[in-house]
Formats: C-alpha cells, structure tokens, sequence
C-alpha cells in the first residue's frame, strides 16, 4: 500500500554551514594570529620604538585615575615623557571602547614594574585581534557558506595583514576600531543575506554604534549599508519604502550608542 512506502529522502542533503564543517580551518586562522602577535608583542620594542603607542598608554593611565573621557589637546611631550603622565594629547579624540576595558586592566596590573605591564596592555590586544580574526571568518562564512577554503583563504590574509598584525601586538586604540568594525560589517552581512527584518536592521546598526564608540572612522560602513539596499532596489527584491525603512532603523541603531559621543565631539 502507498502509505507503507517509505518516505522519499532528498536527492541533495542542504548544505552545512561552513562554520561547522571547517572548524579546524579556524583554529588554525586563530592559532597564527595567537602565535604571530603575541610574537610581536614581546619582539617590538617599548618606550615610544612603536608610534603613538606611548600616548595610547597615556589615554589609559588618564582614564584610570579619573575614570571619565578626556578633552583633546595639542602633543607637546617627549615620548616617553607619556609613561610617567596622564595626559592623552592627541588621542583623546577616539572613543571609550578601548580605553575603559584597559584602564581595568591598568589597575589590575599597577603593581608590576612598567615595562611589565606595557606588555600586559600589549596582550590585551593581542585578545582583541584574535575576536578581530573571529569575526571576519563568520562574516566570510556568511558570503561563502559552500566554499571553506575561500572563506579560510580570506580570513587567512587578513590575519596576516601586516599592519593588522602590529596594531594587534602594541597599546593602540586601532585594534578595538578594526574588530568592532568586524562585529559591524559581520552584522551588516547577516542583516543582508540572512536576516532581513526590521530588527536584523536594527542589531546591525547596533553594531556600528559600537565601532562608533571606538572610533568615529566606522561612518565609513554606512556607506556599505546604502549600497547593499540600493542593490535589493535594483534587483526589485524590496520596494523602496521598505528599504528605507530599514535604513532608518540601521540609523537609528547606530545613534543609539554613539549619538551622545558624536555631540561631544562635534561640540569640542
């Protein structure tokens, strides 16, 4: 009888997700960035050898003793002069993201020697590279989800990006901008491919808030955010009240965060 007859399987089983067939693929990206970085942290020199990286410290010394952001001024030091003086200088500019969680980390670490706890901060974005890595492999998985060794190819050459790699292994704010930039473009690709809803939207811009937070440089996303609806438009995928509908809730996000630090910034 028909209904004894054994359901039909699929001719072709979905396929799984990259993230979960190549895991080794991003231990392995994980692992090179860990071994190469921390590499770095302890083979650059201290005391002012890397650019900025004395006025970064700073910026953290400042935030830890005070516990609030700093107003911009003019650099006037010596480099080193930086170690020894809470004075952010040039790098009060950028946003809490980097600094807050470091001056945690400052305190924590006051009892060492200086050059100790240089490499302590050091370490702290070695961590923060390697969420950096994380984050491009998800968002490639995301655009390639049947072609690991793509997805591992491109996750690989950012790892080893040069200057990628130094801003992972010294005590600059750069490294918080580059991966919570990731965590922005991540979300942006799933907003685009995955979820489209109106609260997909909204997480994404969310995300971009949080790069704001650490840099204002992450405006540059909104443009990767236009061009993404402009092509939904294009392909008559969505009308276009509900593509700016969209925008607006991304908009909308990413003030959310960082519109009370743009205000600051703007009126300084």
């Amino acid at each position: 009888m028909a209904n004894d007859l054994p359901a039909a399987e699929p001719l072709h089983a979905p396929p799984e997700p990259t993230t979960n067939r190549c895991r080794w693929m991003l231990a392995a990206a994980l692992l090179v960035h860990l071994g190469l970085a921390t590499y770095y942290a302890f083979l650059l020199p201290l005391w002012g050898a890397v650019p900025d990286e004395p006025i970064h410290y700073s910026h953290v010394k400042y935030v830890a003793e005070n516990w609030r952001l700093p107003v911009i001024a003019d650099p006037f030091r010596d480099l080193k002069e930086y170690y020894f003086v809470a004075d952010p200088a040039g790098a009060a500019q950028h946003g809490p993201a980097f600094y807050w969680p470091a001056a945690v980390l400052y305190k924590l670490t006051e009892g060492l020697t200086l050059c100790d706890q240089q490499y302590a901060l050091r370490l702290y974005s070695v961590l923060l590279g390697l969420v950096m890595v994380y984050l491009a492999w998800i968002g490639f998985a995301l655009l390639f989800p049947d072609e690991p060794w793509v997805v591992f190819g491109a996750t690989l050459l950012l790892t080893l990006m040069p200057h990628r790699l130094l801003i992972s292994a010294v005590i600059y704010a750069d490294i918080m901008a580059a991966a919570t930039a990731a965590l922005a473009v991540w979300a942006l690709i799933r907003a685009t491919v995955r979820d489209e809803t109106t609260r997909g939207w909204l997480w994404a811009g969310l995300a971009l808030g949080v790069a704001m937070v650490a840099k204002t440089s992450a405006l540059l996303i909104l443009p990767l955010a236009a061009a993404a609806l402009f092509l939904r438009w294009r392909q008559q995928e969505a009308a276009l009240p509900a593509l700016a509908a969209r925008f607006g809730v991304y908009l909308l996000g990413m003030l959310a965060l960082s519109g009370c630090l743009l205000v600051r910034s703007v009126y300084l």
